[in-house]
């Protein structure tokens, strides 16, 4: 066998019984040379055939480093926790196909029809009751960023200046409006000294998570509510209250749109708590701005699905809606105590201490340098230095056949990193 096969096997050997594990760093060409008594051309070569099969990378003026797996990489979406949402393998689609057979053995062609501008009567009748929330002033809409788009063209939030955020924030609303002022978000929500300071007259509006933050998890107390209810109130502007995960929180306290309706405008997603082809929300305008909303839906030319709504109605009227969402939560709590298990095991990660919902907020204590993380880093979330060592799982959107392999994979990252923190490549 030639020395450059050699060198080769040895390696390979080291790598597949985890000798080197994926992330850690090989020995040098110089250093291996030496030990096999040759010149650095034969290792390169060596290391050119543990490269072309898939077993190493080089990371420019650090080394060559053990790949993670190339059949799981390959396959990112299996193993993704990035994405906040529930798989659509636990939607009752068996029970529902009834529903939908009947649907359309009663409505007929009329399901295919162009939907109301302001949406299904009947639809909206059981979501108001639902919800506690009034008719007259509620709208369908195509999910969540359509209400924050309208809510940013209806407040004619053009300049970054008009509006406040918290930080970290939703990903989605920071891509639309970005917005340059932020206030610092507490375990019960934000800091009220710095939003007292940041409030001038040119602000127009607050954007706000305030039930199972994402990506925090923290609920707002109370005290806050009120507080920041009485200074959009003095200072004349609107709270558009993001309405995520509340059906998966045990906090019964007021909303913002029961605090203070004229001065709130309440959106709410329905894809993030049933299925993500679901794609129907709502929102909750003031009196004075319904027929602005009207008129900006109009424009906006996104009609929501005329079957979808009325799909929508049927289901939750047949108490399948509130089924699926007490199953969905016990296998939340199911994977949310898995998941701390795991991570409880590295005293490098700690976990934030509300958490409610489907993601994870975790803090490393030690510098993560992966360039294609399973998870969705802090960075997508705040501008600010704090979060760059944040990152948020989100554990709904793997499917129930994947989930456990998915766990062993965040180990074998999770030992990478505790390993070869500052070396760790991906």
């Amino acid at each position: 066998m030639s020395k450059y096969k050699k060198i080769y096997k040895d390696l390979r050997n080291k790598i597949e019984n985890r000798e080197y594990k994926p992330g850690n760093k090989i020995p040098s060409m110089r250093k291996l040379a030496e030990e096999y008594g040759c010149n650095k051309l034969i290792v390169k070569k060596a290391f050119d055939l543990l490269k072309d099969n898939n077993l190493i990378e080089k990371k420019i003026g650090k080394g060559s480093f053990v790949k993670f797996p190339e059949k799981i990489n390959s396959k990112k979406n299996i193993f993704d926790f990035t994405t906040s949402y529930i798989t659509e393998d636990f939607f009752p689609y068996k029970k529902v196909s009834k529903l939908i057979n009947n649907l359309i053995d009663k409505e007929k062609s009329s399901i295919f029809s162009q939907s109301n501008i302001k949406g299904d009567k009947n639809l909206i009748n059981v979501l108001a009751n639902k919800y506690n929330l009034p008719q007259k002033n509620m709208i369908i809409i195509s999910g969540a960023q359509q209400g924050i788009d309208l809510s940013r063209k209806i407040l004619n939030l053009r300049f970054s200046e008009n509006i406040i955020f918290e930080d970290p924030t939703y990903s989605g609303a920071i891509s639309l409006f970005r917005p340059k002022i932020f206030v610092t978000l507490e375990n019960d929500g934000p800091s009220i000294n710095e939003l007292k300071q940041k409030i001038n007259k040119k602000i127009k509006s607050f954007y706000t998570i305030p039930i199972i933050h994402n990506p925090t998890g923290i609920n707002y107390s109370p005290e806050k509510k009120k507080i920041i209810a009485s200074l959009a109130q003095k200072y004349n502007f609107y709270i558009i209250e993001d309405d995520y995960l509340s059906d998966f929180s045990e906090n019964n306290t007021k909303r913002f749109v029961d605090i203070i309706p004229d001065k709130t405008i309440f959106i709410k997603s329905l894809s993030k708590i049933t299925a993500p082809g679901i794609r129907l929300g709502f929102l909750v305008a003031p009196d004075s701005l319904v027929n602005k909303f009207l008129n900006a839906k109009f424009s906006s030319d996104i009609m929501s699905s005329t079957f979808m709504q009325k799909f929508l109605n049927i289901f939750i009227k047949s108490g399948l809606f509130d089924k699926h969402i007490h199953y969905c939560k016990t296998i939340i709590d199911k994977r949310k105590n898995v998941l701390k298990e795991l991570i409880n095991n590295y005293p490098f990660l700690n976990i934030s201490n509300s958490q409610e919902g489907y993601n994870l907020w975790i803090k490393s204590d030690k510098p993560i340098n992966l360039t294609n993380p399973p998870w969705a880093d802090g960075s997508n979330f705040s501008f600010s230095k704090e979060y760059q060592d944040y990152f948020r799982i989100s554990f709904m959107g793997i499917k129930e056949n994947n989930f456990e392999n998915s766990i062993k994979y965040l180990k074998t990252i999770f030992d990478g990193i505790e390993e070869e923190s500052d070396q760790l490549v991906f």
